[in-house]
Order: C-alpha cells, then sequence, then structure tokens
C-alpha cells in the first residue's frame, strides 16, 4: 500500500506541472480511480481513507467536465458539432478555472497530507491492520445486499438518483470482494460490468445538467441534445436489465 500512495504522489507531482491537455484529462482520472483502489485497502473511519475520498471528492465536478467535453459532446451527431464550438469553449474557460482551484487545493493542503501517510505509514497501518478485519462482510452478507441492488435496478421507475446510489453501493461491494474474496470471479464479474456501465450513466446525468445551464436559453437546441442523451440514458438501463435477465438470473456466493 505505501508504494501504491507514493506512486499516487508522483502523479500528483506530474498533474500539478501540466498544462491543460489530453494528457491531463487521463492524468487525473489515474489519479482518481489509484485514490479509489486506496480507499477500498484503507479501512472506511480511517484518517488514510479520509484524506483520500478528499481528494476524489475535490475533483469530482473536474471529472464530470472532462467526461462531458471529451465523451459525451464528441459523441453527438456530426452535424451539430459547428453549433457546439461556443459550448466547448465555455467548458474550456471553466475548466481552467476549476482546475486552478484543484491545484491550488494539492498544493496548499493535500499533497501535505498525503505524504503524510507514507511518513507515517508503519503507524497507521497498525491501526488500520486492526480494524480493517472488523470491515469485512460475509459472502452472505454480500451477496444479499448485491441481490437488492440488483432486485433496485430491475425497477420499472427507478429515479436518476436511485441509479446513482446503486452503483455506490455496487462498487463498495466490489472492494470487499476484489479485497477479501477474489475467487468470487461471478460476482466480480457482474460488479465489475455494472460499475462500468451505472458509471456511463452518471456520465450523462452530469452532462445534461451541465448543459442545462449553458443552454437554458436556446431551447430548441437544449431540448434536442437532452431528448438524445435521454435516450442513450434508457438504453444503458434497458441493456443492464436485459445482461441481468440473461446472464445473472442467479448470484450466489460461495
Amino acid at each position: 500500500m505505501k508504494n501504491l500512495i507514493e506512486k499516487l504522489l508522483k502523479k500528483i507531482d506530474k498533474y500539478e506541472r501540466l498544462e491543460q491537455s489530453k494528457s491531463q484529462v487521463e492524468l487525473l482520472h489515474k489519479i482518481r480511480v489509484n485514490s479509489r483502489k486506496l480507499v477500498a485497502l484503507s479501512p472506511p473511519e480511517s484518517y488514510s481513507a479520509q484524506v483520500l475520498k478528499r481528494l476524489i471528492q475535490s475533483s469530482n465536478a473536474l471529472r464530470d467536465l472532462d467526461v462531458l467535453q471529451n465523451e459525451t459532446l464528441k459523441d453527438l451527431p456530426e452535424k451539430w458539432q459547428k453549433e457546439l464550438r461556443p459550448i466547448y469553449q465555455y467548458l474550456a474557460e471553466r475548466r481552467h478555472e476549476m482546475d486552478a482551484q484543484f491545484k491550488l487545493l494539492l498544493q496548499m493542503e493535500l499533497r501535505d497530507e498525503i505524504q503524510g501517510l507514507v511518513d507515517d505509514f508503519d503507524q497507521l497501518q497498525k491501526k488500520s491492520s486492526r480494524s480493517a478485519e472488523r470491515h469485512k462482510l460475509s459472502l452472505s452478507e454480500i451477496e444479499r445486499r448485491l441481490k437488492l441492488q440488483l432486485k433496485i435496478l430491475r425497477a420499472v421507475d427507478i429515479e436518476d438518483k436511485q441509479v446513482h446510489k446503486v452503483r455506490l453501493k455496487i462498487k463498495r461491494l466490489r472492494y470487499q470482494l476484489e479485497h477479501f474474496y477474489v475467487n468470487q470471479e461471478q460476482a466480480l464479474e457482474l460488479t465489475t460490468y455494472l460499475q462500468d456501465e451505472l458509471g456511463k450513466f452518471q456520465d450523462l446525468c452530469q452532462g445534461m445538467k451541465w448543459l442545462k445551464k449553458y443552454l437554458d436559453s436556446d431551447k430548441t437546441r437544449l431540448k434536442s441534445i437532452q431528448e438524445l442523451l435521454q435516450s442513450r440514458k434508457d438504453s444503458i438501463l434497458q441493456s443492464v436489465r436485459k445482461t441481468l435477465h440473461k446472464d445473472y438470473r442467479r448470484v450466489s456466493l460461495r
């Protein structure tokens, strides 16, 4: 774990030196992925988990903007792209502002706190190792929680907020499986699939919120884009439900 934190620090150092670019976007994503893995190895109430969660939370909006710019908008019809140029420009300016705020937080607080996790690793590890097992769920409990989330996903009238909550709970179950039950291949495959697909769903939700702020005065264009993104959200849920019905009708962890 210490090596993972040191690698995270190197990525942060590199990120602070990069200007706005595709490389910076990719590096931020790697920082967030590495941080989530480290959180999974830390007891929920531990100091290390709190520091790393703060790093993730402070970059959430920046990551949402990156996905909107580089994936959601670019995946819209080619014939719309020319009209979307002012939006790209607006988002680029907002990203520059948000990135400056994030880097300032890294420089003033977060980087030193993460460095402290390395410096005090042995002491923190002793506390973590004593409490880690207390947060290990039994296979029967993971199965119960997973089945509950699958039942919610199958509901016809599920709301966007519920889908987001399901994704977060699925993510925690996946971390439990990866850390404590690596032999549960079917459950790991299922939770990974759901985390990825529901992540795409959440990206579309966040993109729609951003676009509504920008396009509120352009009702015609806003309606066209929102309708298309909504149809893609619906398609993701339909695909997930079909996959659950076809490939994961029974989930048993043993």
